[in-house]
């Protein structure tokens, strides 16, 4: 169905298992990771289409991770969620799109589908 391949982030690995066979469920080529810095890493040899990344976890958190995706891949499209409110209403963090959590499956499916089609 579709071949883009998403990484999803989070350090929580319920979430980020779920998330990963949600967007699977759908036809994306997922792989999940549990860390900003395996996913970096990760992303040296395979890199992603989307990266959906929840920002606060240990090692390298999801800002640091879509700051260096943005350099490294301008063309990977990134969401991140947070449980923090902090991230979600606060103008200083809207250089990437932040969704609060939980987020209902529908609207991740949405989202990722809509970032699909505005990559090549």
């Amino acid at each position: 169905m579709c071949n883009k391949r998403v990484f999803v982030v989070d350090d929580e690995p319920n979430i980020a298992d779920t998330l990963g066979l949600i967007l699977q469920s759908v036809g994306f080529v997922v792989h999940v990771f549990y860390d900003g810095l395996a996913a970096l890493e990760h992303s040296q040899h395979e890199a992603p289409d989307i990266v959906l990344s929840d920002i606060m976890m240990p090692r390298m958190d999801g800002l640091a991770l879509a700051t260096k995706l943005r350099e490294q891949l301008p063309e990977c499209r990134i969401l991140l969620i947070s449980g923090n409110a902090m991230y979600t209403s606060n103008p200083d963090y809207d250089t990437f799109e932040i969704l609060a959590k939980p987020v209902p499956p529908k609207t991740i499916i949405s989202k990722v589908i809509a970032m699909a089609a505005e990559t090549t």
